[in-house]
């Protein structure tokens, strides 16, 4: 009888992240890869010239919203670009990224050698 490993991603502990604003929290909504697929296509088709500050900053302006879809956009658009970048800076926070980082290398390096995935 052959040993079952199994990967159960329902057991991945979910880091719940809030953005507190105007004495209100927002939620930060998990981001699917087809979201993220589906904005830098939508990106990429328009055409923007992201060198350009409004293009810039509308594309900030709109994944900011994506990502904490309860804040209201007239909230999203009444933020200094200072808090926009302050928002942006803790999406993307290095410890979170480097977590998913080693997991998808640890993934990656078991589907190189054919052997089943790790749980870590």
């Amino acid at each position: 009888m052959s040993d079952v490993k199994l990967l159960n991603l329902d057991e991945l502990a979910i880091i719940e992240r809030v953005v507190q604003f105007g004495g209100a929290q927002y939620k930060v909504a998990e981001q699917t890869v087809d979201q993220m697929i589906s904005r830098m296509q939508a990106t990429k088709n328009s055409g923007e010239d992201l060198n350009d500050p409004l293009a810039f900053l509308a594309n900030m302006r709109q994944t900011v919203q994506d990502i904490l879809p309860s804040m209201p956009k007239k909230v999203v658009g009444g933020l200094s670009l200072e808090k926009m970048i302050r928002i942006v800076e803790f999406l993307n926070d290095k410890e979170l990224n480097d977590a998913a980082a080693d997991m998808l290398t640890v993934t990656k390096d078991a589907a190189d050698k054919g052997e089943p995935e790790k749980k870590s």
